[in-house]
């Protein structure tokens, strides 16, 4: 979390021409992931919606999910947390034909209590964490969001035993859980949790993949379908992301709506120390504790750094020297960094109700200008609360490209069943079903069949990051 002291010693900085743009960071070399599946061919079922991976409608109950969450985790094991923990990292990554079953169950018998709260959870008709964001602002208190991920890494435990005994029905009642529990989780009005939300479905698309590749697995295309697109949806948490400033900072807002005001300049001077006394009260809670005394000598000194700038874009608004000249420099200071802050922050924010794979170049350009406009102290100190978002918007992009990949190799597995076991040669002679894009790109997947192997790849959005690839290699067996 950053904190208002940040945000401070950044003003400073600026007001001396000390500011500068952050070296970006070298990531180390990184290697294309490979997810190699050997699945038989799979016909469509006989009832198309036989399987969801959703809880249906009739076997969701009214009510409120987020108690049931809350009681999940307070009543998961803790005192064995470290022995367990070790033991399901472990498990996570045995094969599930490998598992020791009954090793698996003991420990799972641990956390019946709490995996019957998640089940329950999952069922209810909706979930609102009803958190005070208003109020609290900055000193939110969240669920405990890691343990949720944990406890996710149980129920993924679950369906791999269940996989490993072939009871496939009880594997998706328990993924209809895990992907309940990853939209739930992602409702709030902060971006981490639908971030941790991806982060839960992700584990589940896994158990998706080896679900399939289990001898006699019925064909998921349709259950893979009938998830939501997106299946972490953003937008809701970024509404609050977007407002976050102006409720942290409640001044902020009322100046904003005065910047127009014929205001003497005692009553600006009025508005800026009730804003000074606010960046004070952050500093104090969040970060290192700074006077109201340096608060204030910090937003002068931007001030004075701003002026000229700020004069400058008053004239480009169509103010005259005479009009700028009678107003209080805290207007035009406020006028000049407000409007910068408001427009560099909807620049980012605007992109998120575009599909990913059109809004990327966008979300760059905003990045690319936020940066500058940082280093060179334009809209501070408010633009220090202003994160680069693209790769989160990426990572649910990410998470909606690995659900439509299985998508085509189910539709893969359910022409084989038609063809005598024989992969399409090309994914446009697919025609029973349609056959997804790629969620990033907005292109086809790229395709290719040999024999019975056959290689489907979707590009990472930015060259340097070959981690970002999706490639799989399907193996059709008998």
């Amino acid at each position: 979390m950053r904190s208002a002291h940040t945000c401070i010693v950044l003003i400073v900085a600026v007001a001396a021409g000390a500011a500068a743009q952050a070296p970006r960071k070298v990531r180390p070399q990184e290697k294309q992931q490979v997810v190699r599946l050997k699945a038989s061919p799979a016909p469509e079922p006989r009832a198309a919606l036989t399987y969801l991976l959703l809880p249906p409608v009739l076997d969701q109950s009214p009510g409120n999910a987020a108690q049931l969450y809350y009681l999940a985790n307070e009543v998961a094991p803790r005192e064995k947390a470290g022995k367990w923990s070790e033991k399901i990292e472990q498990w996570m990554e045995t094969p599930p034909e490998k598992l020791p079953l009954k090793e698996v169950a003991k420990a799972l018998g641990e956390y019946s209590t709490a995996l019957r709260q998640l089940e329950l959870a999952a069922r209810r008709e909706y979930c609102h964490w009803d958190l005070p964001v208003r109020s609290e602002r900055m000193g939110l208190v969240l669920p405990e969001l890691g343990r949720y991920r944990r406890l996710a890494r149980v129920l993924a435990v679950k369906v791999r035993l269940s996989t490993a005994k072939g009871d496939f029905e009880q594997a998706i009642h328990d993924l209809q859980t895990g992907f309940a529990m990853s939209r739930h989780v992602g409702e709030g009005p902060t971006l981490i949790q639908p971030l941790v939300g991806t982060a839960i479905s992700a584990i589940m698309v896994d158990r998706v993949e080896e679900l399939m590749q289990a001898p006699g697995a019925p064909n998921l295309y349709w259950a893979l379908t009938w998830l939501p697109r997106p299946l972490v949806d953003l937008r809701g948490p970024m509404q609050w992301e977007a407002a976050m400033v102006y409720l942290m900072l409640p001044p902020l807002r009322r100046l904003r709506d005065l910047k127009t005001a014929e205001l003497t300049p005692a009553q600006w001077r009025a508005g800026t120390d009730d804003l000074v006394q606010s960046l004070h009260v952050l500093t104090h809670r969040y970060g290192k504790p700074e006077s109201s005394a340096q608060t204030k000598l910090a937003l002068t000194a931007l001030a004075v750094h701003a002026y000229p700038r700020a004069k400058q874009y008053l004239r480009s608004l169509g103010r005259t020297d005479e009009q700028i000249a009678a107003m209080p420099v805290q207007q035009v200071v406020a006028v000049y960094h407000l409007e910068t802050f408001d427009r560099l922050r909807d620049e980012s924010f605007k992109w998120f109700h575009v599909p990913y794979w059109q809004a990327r170049a966008g979300l760059q350009r905003a990045a690319d200008a936020l940066d500058r406009a940082k280093a060179r102290g334009e809209g501070l100190p408010f633009t220090a609360f202003l994160p680069a978002l693209g790769r989160a918007y990426f990572l649910t992009a990410k998470l909606d490209r690995h659900v439509a990949a299985l998508r085509c190799i189910e539709a893969v597995r359910m022409y084989a069943a038609g063809h005598d076991g024989k992969p399409p040669a090309r994914l446009s002679d697919i025609t029973a079903v349609p056959v997804p894009i790629d969620p990033v790109t907005g292109k086809p997947f790229a395709y290719k069949a040999v024999g019975d192997t056959v290689t489907l790849e979707g590009r990472a959005p930015a060259p340097d990051r070959p981690k970002d690839d999706l490639r799989y290699e399907l193996t059709l067996t008998k």
